[in-house]
């Protein structure tokens, strides 16, 4: 063996205490399973391992065998049962990585430059190949230390940040590969009670429609319903009919009122379709049965308004007069979604055409705009949609 492994492998049980005890003083977790004797004996007995295959490997640039791979998703597999997150597991792996390389760079000599090259292509291939089975074995360890409902939501929460570690995760919970998905935003402006009722809605739902879905914040649920096809997800496209199935079982779930945005997005590039989702979310309507979802290219007047303060202002004391009236924010609400049909929209509210041309003349004496123009569509509409989404509440 060559000066640079033969010293590799002699400092392989100091590096491997030095590694422990990094992982203890920088990681709570790996802290709190190393406090079990038993479990720090191994932890230094892997870390040794390690070292070691890689001095014994590397100098012939063999790769791992079978038996390492296997023995290395059993190190990942021990993890997950014990309890360990995927943040701490990852940046065990991370601490790792730069231990090894600052072990290589202390123990190289000047005359060991052609072995250093060799060491450091051997450790970026195998590494991958090493740490693929790491996390293979550590989400099948995850199954026993924590709940689907609890994998589910860090799906979501992985696909949603565009990790490509997602995909794993995908295969762990038997789901088929995800490419292009229907990201649904779901904004709850009521608080929707306790942890035990959110994480009911989402063991209910995911084993209803077996797709990733999670609560992101206190007021927040995002669902990745697959499909969506390949357009931009700007453009005004039937959004797919089982997210939609979806957001009205949610709404009964939770027994409050919610507005859904959405967008469609392809794995691994969700994250703008998630942005996008939840701005239309914010501005669309709030609804004890949602009857539909928005997207952008809905609700976009709103979205630009939302971001200019004195408009938002201007529309407000629109909409103040408006509540004066009787009925006449519903009643508009109602006539601009049936087109202007007189007929549809009095059927649809139970009142008589002449009713509904009373409500109409009013509302233009209140705020001396015409609601059948198009000046009126473009002020009254938008002044009703804000309203309807709570957006002054």
């Amino acid at each position: 063996m060559r000066g640079l492994f033969v010293a590799l492998e002699q400092q392989a049980e100091a590096n491997a205490r030095d590694e422990v005890a990094a992982y203890r003083r920088e990681l709570p977790e790996y802290r709190a399973v190393a406090a079990d004797p038993g479990a720090k004996a191994a932890m230094l007995d892997h870390a040794v391992w390690l070292r070691r295959r890689a001095a014994a490997l590397a100098p012939d640039a063999r790769p791992l065998t079978e038996q390492d791979r296997a023995r290395i998703t059993s190190i990942g597999r021990l993890r997950g049962a014990q309890g360990v997150s995927l943040t701490s597991a990852r940046r065990a792996v991370v601490l790792h990585c730069t231990l090894v390389l600052h072990e290589i760079h202390t123990a190289a000599g000047p005359n060991d430059l052609a072995d250093l090259l060799g060491l450091t292509r051997w450790f970026g291939a195998q590494g991958e190949v090493g740490t693929s089975a790491y996390f293979s074995g550590f989400l099948e360890g995850q199954k026993r230390s924590l709940g689907v409902t609890d994998r589910v939501q860090q799906l979501a929460r992985m696909l949603l940040a565009d990790d490509a570690m997602a995909r794993h995760v995908v295969a762990s919970l038997g789901m088929p590969p995800l490419e292009h998905c229907t990201v649904v935003v779901i904004r709850v402006p009521e608080a929707t009670g306790g942890p035990p009722a959110r994480d009911d809605a989402v063991e209910h739902l995911f084993k209803r429609y077996r797709v990733p879905m999670s609560w992101t914040g206190p007021a927040e649920f995002v669902a990745l319903v697959p499909g969506g096809g390949t357009g931009s997800p700007w453009l005004p496209v039937t959004a797919d009919e089982q997210a939609l199935a979806l957001v009205r079982d949610f709404a009964t779930l939770v027994d409050r009122p919610c507005a859904v945005g959405w967008a469609a997005g392809r794995v691994p590039r969700l994250a703008e379709a998630a942005g996008l989702a939840r701005q239309a979310a914010r501005v669309a309507p709030v609804q004890a049965a949602p009857r539909r979802m928005h997207g952008v290219a809905d609700v976009f007047v709103e979205v630009a308004v939302a971001h200019l303060p004195h408009v938002e202002r201007w529309l407000r004391e629109v909409a103040r007069r408006l509540a004066t009236g009787p009925d006449l924010i519903s009643t508009l609400d109602c006539y601009y979604r049936n087109d202007f049909n007189r007929q549809r929209t009095a059927e649809s509210l139970c009142i008589h055409p002449r009713t509904l041309d009373h409500r109409l003349h009013r509302t233009r004496e209140l705020t001396d705009i015409d609601p059948r123009s198009s000046q009126g569509v473009r002020i009254l509409g938008t002044a009703i949609a804000r309203t309807l989404a709570d957006a002054w509440d």
